[in-house]
């Protein structure tokens, strides 16, 4: 089971707690891939080092280095340009 609570916690710096309400600004498309990569691997579509290669990606995302867009087969991230 993926803790996505802890995961956006550990590696998304936009992050907060206040009161009883998560905020975090990449949230919605993070646990999208995340359940994207456990329905995934669970159907044996990608393996363990796949799934190791999209949680960098998923980080580089969280810390704005890459946009991730993904369809039902692939996974695409391209680097943000920084001016």
């Amino acid at each position: 089971m993926v803790d996505v609570i802890a995961f956006l916690k550990d590696n998304d710096d936009s992050f907060a707690v206040c009161g009883n309400v998560f905020h975090a600004s990449k949230a919605f498309k993070a646990n999208a891939l995340i359940q994207f990569c456990i329905n995934a691997r669970h159907n044996g579509e990608i393996t363990d080092d796949e799934l190791d290669i999209v949680v960098g990606l998923l980080r580089q995302y969280l810390n704005n280095e890459v946009e991730i867009y993904w369809d039902e087969k692939r996974i695409i991230a391209q680097p943000i340009e920084v001016d």
